[in-house]
């Protein structure tokens, strides 16, 4: 069953390569016209991009234990290459990547695997949030009752925790080692304010990215708007059924832009510029060598 499943994901990532391919060629004049005329748009987002990333390092140095942390820089470059590892396989390949690079500079696996699951688990907690408000900030009379449940979700998923943390006790097999068991728990538990704090920044970064490519582009958008659109492409990053989240960051930024005034052309172009944009800084931040020592806090 797990192979054909596989073989079914490996299909549709395959069409959906073919579909970008085709639809790259048949409006290459228009893509490319788009594309000259908003260099300078590719290059801020770019910019916020490449700042985003040493957000995420920072977010992630927040949830690891005191000892033997990375630098910031070392942790940027280790996140970087995770990021481009991400594009070789479904269900993000890349964080054993980082795993196993972080090893090399110290940080216990153990150590390192339960502050990634911690990270998953405030970033999709703090979205709940944050697309509440959005909502509501859209449009009050019309997005109240969504923007309530989401609200009463964010609020609900805390008061889990403790249950969470008794039924890991309970069905984990005896012959899991404490020290896993205990790190399931910590997993369990609401981030710290440094670790909040930072992750809104990341969040409020990716708004600003959107505003800012939607707004060059013509579009009619707001902060709110892009605030919402945020959420929702982090959320699926988080999940990523397909190589690099390949198709739905494609997918949501093209339906964006048609709610928002665009045509299909323009859509499909903003929508290719995040994602070059997404790639260029990864690959700038891992191109830049590092010694990778670790330091004590």
């Amino acid at each position: 069953m797990s192979r054909q499943r596989i073989t079914w994901r490996s299909v549709a990532y395959l069409i959906l390569l073919v579909v970008a391919v085709a639809l790259t060629v048949a409006w290459w004049p228009e893509f490319s016209r788009i594309w000259r005329e908003h260099f300078a748009t590719f290059l801020i987002i770019t910019l916020l991009m490449i700042v985003s990333v040493f957000v995420q390092s920072y977010n992630f140095l927040s949830f690891l234990p005191g000892a033997g942390v990375p630098k910031l820089v070392d942790m940027a470059h280790t996140w970087a290459i995770g990021a481009l590892v991400n594009y070789l396989g479904p269900f993000q390949p890349g964080l054993a990547v980082r795993v196993a690079l972080l090893a090399k500079q110290g940080v216990r696996v153990g150590d390192s695997s339960v502050a990634t699951l911690r990270q998953v688990i405030a970033s999709a907690w703090l979205a709940l949030a944050l697309a509440s408000v959005s909502l509501m900030w859209m449009d009050p009379a019309r997005m109240a009752i969504p923007s309530v449940v989401l609200m009463v979700a964010f609020l609900l998923v805390p008061q889990t925790f403790p249950f969470l943390r008794r039924l890991v006790v309970r069905v984990l097999p005896n012959r899991i080692p404490a020290n896993v068991r205990h790190a399931m728990q910590v997993a369990l538990t609401l981030p710290s304010l440094r670790a909040a704090s930072g992750i809104l920044v990341q969040y409020m970064l990716g708004t600003f990215a959107f505003y800012i490519g939607y707004k060059q582009f013509g579009a009619d958008i707001s902060i709110p708007a892009a605030l919402g659109l945020a959420c929702v492409v982090y959320v699926s990053s988080l999940v990523a059924l397909f190589p690099g989240n390949l198709g739905v960051l494609e997918a949501l930024c093209t339906a964006f832009g048609q709610t928002s005034g665009l045509s299909v052309q323009q859509s499909l172009a903003l929508a290719f510029l995040y994602r070059g944009a997404s790639i260029a800084s990864v690959m700038l931040v891992a191109a830049v060598p590092t010694p990778h020592r670790s330091v004590q806090t």
